[in-house]
């Protein structure tokens, strides 16, 4: 596709990329994206002053897998309806890249920026995701990038989290938090899981057994909490709410600015419940050692009057340990995971019967 060389002059014309630039959504909702007000004020007052202004968008090299006709076929209604409707004024939207004196894109970066910009690849856990830090931004790559965009956004009017600049295919751009050096205390950590219980979620727990049971499948030696957990949907029901699903010392960032939590599990489809973020302390504090802390935390729920057995979080501290044993890369520490989990279970199967 050529441009009208009559129309087309680049000493005075400008190239505006589209989503998160014009258009923002961290969550991809593209539809119901918010406009960048001053942006647009500064693109139409441009448009009037005689600049040609180009819309760039590089949507549907994911979905079309880069065939720019079918992006074009695709997305190329919807844009201009929504660009219509925020009143945005442009001369020619376009799915490829132009010639321009100057570009306006969220992740444009000058060849002197490009050069001293320093880039540094971060050790994760097990989760098998690439994560590095470029400057002053986290950028994490992997498959559950947009639902953890998702998460952030519901969040943030309940705890700190940290700013989502955008989601690129799997990578979510988020920024850098740095850490003070002091420990999180407790209190914040039970205050961020209170309020995550406030929110009630419908979905039933026998979901999370069938889950459990697909972890089963992968070591056999752990089949026997299925029978400890059948029979108790009705309790478990009754605490399904919204939740951090991976809720542990690693995701926990102490700043300047107070406790961050950070690499949430959310998944629309899966039983949820703040007992999961709980137990999943509780394993994280005895991965440590930490069971001083272990104990006042759990102490702590047991008598706050939410009305929690002990049983029940133990029990989901074994479904965490079981769920884990698939990622753990040592052969030496997985035979180790494994005798802690065996015990932990039996623990829990005795107290259940007595």
């Amino acid at each position: 596709m050529k441009l009208d060389y009559d129309y087309y002059n680049h000493d005075h014309t400008i190239i505006c990329d589209l989503d998160d630039t014009i258009s923002v959504s961290i969550t991809h909702d593209w539809q119901n994206a918010k406009p960048n007000e001053q942006l647009i004020n500064k693109i139409n007052r441009l448009y009037d002053e005689g600049w040609q202004i180009i819309i760039l968008t590089a949507r549907g090299q994911v979905s079309c897998q880069g065939d720019v006709e079918k992006a074009d076929k695709k997305y190329r209604k919807k844009i201009e309806t929504w660009l219509k409707r925020h009143h945005v004024k442009y001369h020619k939207l376009s799915f490829h890249k132009y010639l321009g004196s100057g570009y306006v894109d969220d992740k444009s970066l000058t060849p002197d920026e490009f050069v001293n910009l320093d880039v540094k690849e971060i050790k994760t856990g097990w989760s098998g995701a690439r994560v590095e830090k470029r400057g002053d931004r986290i950028y994490k790559s992997h498959s559950d990038a947009l639902n953890v965009a998702k998460w952030y956004e519901m969040s943030a009017p309940l705890i700190n989290v940290p700013i989502v600049h955008n989601v690129i295919g799997h990578t979510l751009s988020l920024e850098y938090l740095k850490p003070s050096g002091h420990k999180f205390k407790i209190d914040e950590v039970n205050s961020a899981i209170s309020k995550f219980s406030m929110y009630r979620t419908y979905k039933p727990f026998v979901l999370y057994i069938e889950r459990i049971k697909k972890h089963c499948e992968v070591n056999n030696d752990f089949w026997n909490i299925i029978p400890l957990l059948v029979g108790k949907e009705e309790y478990f029901n009754q605490f399904s709410t919204f939740m951090h699903g991976d809720f542990s010392i690693e995701n926990i960032i102490q700043t300047d600015k107070g406790m961050f939590l950070i690499d949430p599990i959310y998944e629309e489809n899966q039983w949820s419940s703040y007992l999961l973020d709980i137990s999943k302390m509780m394993h994280s504090y005895r991965k440590y050692n930490r069971m001083f802390e272990y104990e006042v935390f759990l102490n702590g729920w047991i008598k706050n009057g939410y009305g929690i057995d002990e049983w029940a979080l133990r029990l989901l501290e074994v479904s965490w340990y079981i769920r884990l044993i698939k990622y753990v890369p040592d052969e030496y520490q997985k035979k180790e995971f494994i005798k802690i989990t065996k015990e932990l279970l039996e623990n829990v199967r005795l107290a259940l019967q007595n």
